[in-house]
């Protein structure tokens, strides 16, 4: 019987070919250059489809389930989302594998460092953009690039409060902490967080 795990596994000789591994039944992953790659795959009767992501290891709350616009998508998108019913199982396992071969892998390939990962963020379209930037600028050791996305994060028009609400809070307070911080105090933070986030996500079997 197909689910998000099945899904998975029809497409192992693609991913594990990368450099993929486990890291839950549906999801795989690896790092290299310093940034983490995600596959999601989720199989439902409506929507079956395959969630990507690219994001710097040292990111503060790092997720397997976000990334900042421009480094992460789904395939097939969303307007054109691949339905049980029409497609047999077989079908539907053939077609993520393409997907996966022709655009997932292809567009992560893209992004095997963090030079690549800054380039291809989309600060235009989230202000959280500017703050993961940030994050991969620090990560790479360009400490004064990581403080002027800070900076431009930090003086963002959209941070402004929505219906009394306070937005991205905690990112703001860890972003103002930085910007008074040293270099050696930055290379230290990003060490820990990094340490952090590969033992709270179990990502230590990607390092190996």
């Amino acid at each position: 019987m197909m689910n998000s795990a099945v899904l998975a596994e029809r497409s192992r000789a693609e991913w594990e070919a990368a450099g993929y591994r486990v890291l839950k039944p549906h999801i795989v992953a690896r790092i290299t250059g310093g940034v983490l790659h995600t596959m999601h795959f989720t199989y439902t009767r409506r929507d079956s489809h395959v969630w990507w992501s690219a994001v710097p290891l040292a990111q503060p709350d790092l997720s397997l389930n976000r990334g900042a616009p421009g480094t992460c998508g789904r395939v097939p998108s969303a307007d054109a989302p691949l339905a049980q019913p029409p497609l047999s199982d077989e079908q539907l396992g053939a077609a993520i594998a393409q997907a996966l071969r022709d655009d997932v892998m292809v567009t992560l390939d893209g992004l095997c460092d963090l030079g690549a990962l800054c380039d291809r963020m989309d600060t235009k379209a989230s202000v959280i953009a500017h703050f993961v930037r940030a994050f991969a600028c620090l990560q790479d050791g360009r400490f004064e690039n990581g403080r002027e996305h800070l900076r431009a994060f930090l003086s963002d028009a959209r941070l402004a409060p929505q219906q009394g609400l306070t937005v991205l809070d905690a990112e703001r307070r860890t972003a103002a902490a930085l910007l008074e911080a040293t270099d050696d105090a930055q290379r230290a933070l990003v060490a820990e967080q990094c340490a952090a986030n590969v033992k709270r996500l179990r990502l230590g079997s990607l390092l190996r």
